[in-house]
């Protein structure tokens, strides 16, 4: 099951902006360094996402079972 939530889709949507800011840079601007700069930081927003969704899964899926044991 996925796991939406306000956090999660504003994660989504600053990654996006990133990405095209990063896209749009890298055909615009001679120097690679600012490309470099959003690119990167779009890849660890993605990963940081990635990371707190298997987190928020494992507590939800943690309390579930813990719930139908009582």
């Amino acid at each position: 099951m996925y796991v939406s939530d306000s956090i999660d889709q504003l994660l989504t949507a600053v990654f996006l902006l990133l990405a095209v800011a990063a896209f749009v840079i890298f055909f615009v601007v001679s120097d690679r360094t600012p490309f470099f700069w959003l690119g990167g930081i779009a890849v660890a927003l993605r990963l940081f996402q990635y990371g707190r969704r298997v987190f928020v899964k494992r507590k939800a899926r943690k309390d579930r079972y813990s719930q139908s044991d009582i």
